[in-house]
């Protein structure tokens, strides 16, 4: 049965990752068709449109009868990643509600959420929260997903699964991040990863100057 989930939750990982590619190309579709005729508008949309003809290994049919995927996510009210309540209007907690239920009714899964804080001064906690469960043997979740800097200490305790030793994770495909796969790879092993479609890394984004005098 652990197995089972295992493999169940890599896929999650998988179809949320390409339910956010799908959903990038649906928004700018719709900023193409409403923009003007006006050739600077044009141009604009155009560069401004993902192109749906990125090649990606896709995922087979799947259906694991309506199963409960707990995950352990950190939450933070002011930038959700990966839970809302509902939809509000808010473009970004809209996405993040539709994609939900795109994976859910994609694989027939259901999802439950335990959200915790999870910034680096909520690190020990974060971790005990689910370092705990794992010491337990309760199983209590199939996913954890937060801060690289806590999942991290999470590795050298040996409670992180290899992904690369899982069926549906295809990380040739283009959101995932190589430069962080080759630095954090322990002996071949890979115990955590990251995406590019990562709204916390789009929302978090900042820019690094320093002016001359």
């Amino acid at each position: 049965m652990n197995n089972v989930f295992r493999y169940c939750s890599v896929i999650i990982l998988f179809a949320i990752t390409s339910q956010l590619l799908t959903g990038c190309a649906s928004e700018t579709d719709s900023l193409a068709e409403t923009t003007g005729s006006a050739e600077a508008e044009s141009t604009s949309a155009q560069e401004n449109t993902v192109d749906k003809n990125i090649e990606y290994e896709a995922l087979p049919e799947l259906d694991y009868d309506g199963a409960t995927i707990s995950m352990y996510v950190w939450g933070d009210p002011a930038s959700p990643e990966y839970f809302v309540e509902e939809a509000d209007g808010d473009i970004v907690n809209d996405a993040i509600y539709a994609r939900n239920q795109a994976v859910e009714e994609q694989l027939n899964v259901k999802f439950e959420f335990t959200t915790r804080p999870g910034t680096n001064a909520d690190r020990d906690t974060f971790v005990a929260g689910i370092s705990n469960s794992i010491a337990a043997g309760d199983s209590a979740y199939e996913i954890v997903a937060g801060y690289s800097m806590c999942l991290a200490s999470l590795t050298y305790s040996q409670m992180l699964v290899d992904l690369t030793s899982t069926d549906y994770l295809y990380f040739s495909n283009p959101w995932w991040s190589s430069g962080l796969m080759k630095n954090t790879s322990v002996y071949g092993k890979l115990y955590l990863s990251k995406s590019h479609l990562s709204s916390r890394s789009i929302c978090t984004s900042v820019v690094i100057f320093t002016v001359f005098l």
